[in-house]
């Protein structure tokens, strides 16, 4: 929470409603669209990706085990881009929103 309070004080440093230097963060990423992917099943689950990560349709996100531990089913990327939220598990119900994607990233 910290690094957020910051920079919405930088951005009202950037409009003029605070006074004082504004830091420049890099070039700002845009999305052409999302993709949010519910869960294909329930149960336990452990992600392979994590926030921020360029993925490919088809890639691995994450794992389904059962209750012994055993792998179950490897859930794949629905869609290319970068990830920008995904459950944080263990447990999942099916139908709840497993990743969000950002599709067709560029820098501005």
């Amino acid at each position: 929470m910290k690094d957020v309070a910051e920079r919405l004080r930088n951005l009202s440093r950037a409009i003029g409603l605070l006074s004082g230097p504004v830091t420049s963060y890099g070039k700002l990423t845009t999305f052409s669209n999302f993709h949010w992917a519910t869960s294909p099943y329930g149960g336990i689950f452990r992600p392979k990706v994590k926030c921020g990560d360029r993925i490919a349709e088809g890639d691995a996100v994450g794992t389904y085990y059962d209750l012994f531990g055993e792998e179950r089913v490897t859930t794949r990327a629905p869609a290319s881009g970068i990830v920008l939220a995904i459950h944080p598990g263990p447990i999942i119900p099916q139908g709840d929103v497993l990743i969000h994607i950002g599709l067709n990233p560029t820098q501005a």
